[in-house]
């Protein structure tokens, strides 16, 4: 499952409000990022390469292009988003309909009270015991929390020496 976890594509985008305008720029930069691993030499899918070039409205021939001038559009579009993400909730409104914007406001809303839910229950931290009260005494430390469980634990685990099972037995019921 991680395996195959590790190779699903992952677009982190929660942050941004979506809109048309900030539509474009992140499909630059995976463009780019495309033709840069391209020129490198790597396998790219025609179909792909046809797809993103459609997708992203760049009508100049990169064949024409140096790999500096690569790198440089890469940060160009990079540039480009940073710009546009920093006005992201104005530009929501731009292009489309209620009923689209009123469902995509829902899900968004949805998902911010989903992040407070789980940082508010503790799901966001980590599972590691940071402090027990034992005693009506807090113990905070590692030292101070081995102390007060360790005689608790070892209770546990000597409760059943005095159970039938582990006595000897007194009669051998005709067994040999």
């Amino acid at each position: 499952m991680l395996c195959a976890q590790k190779k699903c594509k992952h677009h982190h985008t929660r942050t941004v409000s979506f809109s048309a305008s900030l539509d474009l720029p992140p499909k630059r930069i995976q463009f780019w990022n495309t033709a840069i691993r391209r020129r490198k030499g790597v396998k790219v899918s025609v179909n792909l390469w046809k797809r993103q070039k459609k997708k992203t409205k760049v009508e100049v021939p990169t064949r024409d292009i140096t790999d500096k001038d690569l790198n440089v559009q890469l940060c160009l579009a990079r540039r480009d988003y940073r710009a546009a993400k920093k006005q992201h909730e104005q530009h929501q409104d731009d292009t489309l309909d209620k009923k689209v914007w009123d469902r995509l406001r829902r899900a968004e809303q949805a998902w911010r009270l989903g992040m407070l839910a789980r940082a508010i229950n503790g799901k966001l931290d980590s599972l590691s015991v940071l402090r027990v009260e034992h005693n009506g005494v807090q113990c905070k430390t590692q030292a101070a929390i081995e102390g007060a469980l360790f005689p608790i634990n070892k209770a546990k685990v000597h409760s059943s020496e005095d159970t039938d099972f582990f006595q000897p037995p007194e009669k051998n019921f005709g067994l040999p």
